[in-house]
């Protein structure tokens, strides 16, 4: 097999996120779409912060962290978040 090839498993299972970008025009709203896709369903939430549109992550401070709050608040203290910050953000 393919991972014999490599050299054999790293390890025997790999933890699944659910990967999207965030539905909905307030950060509630963002929050709720995605604890439920997540919830039960996969270990952890991946999203990309894309300025602009309803979501506009990436761009005002207080709205990313009352976003990320929320998340870990909806997902719990054990769940994956992944934040998908493109070149678009600006970021440096």
């Amino acid at each position: 097999s393919l991972v014999d090839m490599l050299g054999g498993a790293v390890v025997q299972n790999l933890k699944a996120v659910t990967s999207s970008h965030p539905h909905g025009v307030t950060v509630e709203e963002m929050v709720e779409t995605a604890v439920a896709t997540t919830a039960g369903r996969t270990q952890g939430y991946k999203f990309g912060m894309t300025p602009g549109g309803d979501q506009n992550l990436g761009v005002d401070h207080d709205r990313d962290v009352a976003f990320i709050r929320g998340l870990r608040e909806g997902l719990g203290d054990d769940a994956i978040i992944v934040a998908d910050a493109r070149a678009a953000v600006g970021w440096d």
